[in-house]
């Protein structure tokens, strides 16, 4: 349960220490006292989000602390190790705000972020503002309503977990089909270029080759005469020079004795001679090698004319750039055939998923249903508590397709008069009425809730008389069980209390401030009965407030 909250530089609040109590608690004050700011300080340390504009000093810190008593609840050791905190009885919770726009969180001291702290908060107080009133008309709200008297939590989140694998298959199996029609579109063109390039057998190299080859061809008269011609000016003709060549080695052959220089001239025309012989040789086989053929002409220039084609075609230069794109191609056509297998595959998990999240969905809607009777039952009664002995609720269940949230459409129906027909919630009901509809639930839901703390927003406007001292006996009831705190206009709550504390402002060097003290017995019957007078509490209206409180 909650047990302090200290709030510091908060809109119009610069510094406020409040104790509560177990039981039931009202918060009453005059109009714009701010009741409400003392929600929206608690909402901080609960994971809330912040805003630099609820600073009463933006050159100062915002600082809120509650202090929270753990030692009932079992099961919070459990979220402290979790999230790696130090387990004590009593927690504290403190929020920073600092004038440089920065957040900070703590529990224990410890630095945590918002989420650990909204986790935190979500089991330890249900604020209801009157904001969740008009909720009541929403079919989600009504769906979170049966949710918390069945108890599916565990259920829910099976469900969610399922579910969200269901979706991110089916995505993917969406996405796999629209990228294989796809591929389907071009795989037929990609299979006609693959099957053009495949059936050239082409060999990386073989261009130039071929090219090379065809010069030679083109011009194999003209090759063959100059080869002929040096032939002959090396050793054909009379004075050939290689003939020369012998006759000047052994000219120097016979002198070379008488001078070193002369015999190393001698090596060297020696040497020469015999080079341009293993030339000679050569030409003479490229000679006989090289004929002209028309035929292999032609062959040649047809290989060379379908390359050109395909390197035009497909904007390349080379015989490698060709094969790369072949290649590119195969990739594709495999990826082409092997995407209908991957189909396959995703639509038998998909199959697999549908059939558990239908089976899951089944056991949700089956413990939803369990309780649509007891909840009518028992909301009928309660309401009748609360002066609408008259009213009729029907709780509408509707199979659908599945959805984040189950397989159910859940519809409240109402009406707060005999002979009338039942209709939406929404339509039926009035203010006064919804908020008695919504207080009826909250106390059913508490009685199978676990949470230590509900904090009441005004859930009793549109209602006064019987009807509000009734309202406030069904949380004075509540309170036996978990500490409820009420922000309240009416007399009959704030009677009905174990603990009342009182809003009000001041006014300190021109600033309107708020503060909140608790109240003794007669400060109650003052204010109690200022609250029935609705201004200065006459004689009879002290009266009254000092008979409701003997009631008590």
């Amino acid at each position: 349960m909650l047990t302090h909250l200290s709030i510091e530089n908060y809109v119009i609040i610069d510094k406020a220490e409040i104790d509560f109590r177990s039981g039931f608690t009202v918060i009453t004050g005059e109009t714009g006292a701010g009741k409400s700011i003392l929600l929206g300080a608690l909402s901080l340390i609960l994971g809330g989000r912040a805003d630099l504009r609820m600073m009463h000093n933006p050159e100062r810190k915002c600082v809120i602390e509650g202090l929270f008593n753990v030692s009932s609840m079992s099961m919070m050791r459990a979220f402290f190790e979790q999230n790696e905190l130090d387990y004590e009885s009593e927690v504290c919770v403190r929020r920073e705000l600092s004038p440089q726009g920065k957040s900070r969180a703590f529990i224990n001291d410890t630095p945590v972020t918002l989420d650990v702290l909204k986790a935190f908060g979500e089991q330890m107080v249900d604020i209801h503002s009157q904001h969740d009133t008009l909720l009541l008309k929403e079919n989600n709200f009504q769906l979170q309503i049966i949710d918390g008297f069945a108890q599916t939590s565990e259920l829910l989140s099976e469900y969610k977990h399922i579910y969200a694998q269901h979706s991110s298959v089916k995505k993917h199996l969406d996405r796999l089909k629209e990228e294989a029609a796809e591929k389907q579109k071009n795989r037929d063109y990609n299979q006609f270029l693959f099957d053009e390039l495949q059936s050239l057998a082409l060999v990386d190299g073989e261009q130039q080759k071929l090219e090379e080859e065809l010069a030679v061809l083109q011009h194999a008269e003209e090759i063959k005469r100059v080869l002929c011609t040096v032939l002959a000016m090396l050793e054909r003709e009379e004075t050939n020079v290689l003939s020369a060549l012998d006759s000047a080695t052994a000219e120097l052959h016979n002198i070379e004795r008488y001078n070193a220089q002369i015999e190393e001239l001698s090596n060297r025309i020696r040497s020469v001679g015999i080079e341009l012989k293993d030339v000679a040789g050569d030409l003479s086989s490229l000679e006989d090698d090289i004929e002209y053929d028309p035929a292999r002409i032609e062959d040649i220039t047809a290989r060379l004319d379908d390359i050109y084609r395909l390197q035009k075609k497909h904007n390349v230069d080379s015989v490698a750039e060709l094969l790369q794109i072949m290649q590119q191609l195969s990739d594709q056509l495999v990826a082409s055939d092997s995407a209908q297998t991957e189909i396959e595959n995703a639509e038998k998990e998909l199959a697999l998923l549908s059939e558990q999240l239908q089976h899951c969905a089944a056991r949700l809607s089956e413990k939803r249903l369990s309780v649509t009777a007891a909840i009518e039952e028992q909301l009928i009664s309660v309401l009748a508590q609360l002066g609408m002995a008259d009213s009729q609720f029907k709780i509408e269940h509707t199979p659908t397709q599945p959805s984040p949230t189950g397989a159910d459409s859940f519809r409240f129906l109402f009406t707060a008069n005999q002979g009338t027909a039942l209709r939406e919630l929404a339509k039926a009901a009035s203010g006064g009425e919804l908020s008695r509809v919504m207080l009826a639930i909250k106390s059913l839901i508490r009685k199978a809730d676990v949470l230590p703390t509900i904090i009441f927003d005004e859930i009793d406007t549109g209602i006064s008389g019987d009807i509000a001292g009734k309202a406030a006996a069904i949380m004075q009831q509540m309170s036996r069980t978990m500490q409820v705190i009420a922000i309240t206009h009416l007399p009959q709550p704030a009677a009905k209390a174990d603990n009342h504390l009182y809003v009000y402002k001041t006014n300190v060097n021109n600033q309107t401030l708020t503060n909140i003290k608790p109240l003794s017995t007669d400060e109650r019957i003052g204010e109690i009965a200022q609250m029935i007078s609705n201004g200065t509490p006459t004689p009879a209206a002290l009266q009254a407030a000092k008979d409701l409180l003997n009631h008590n």
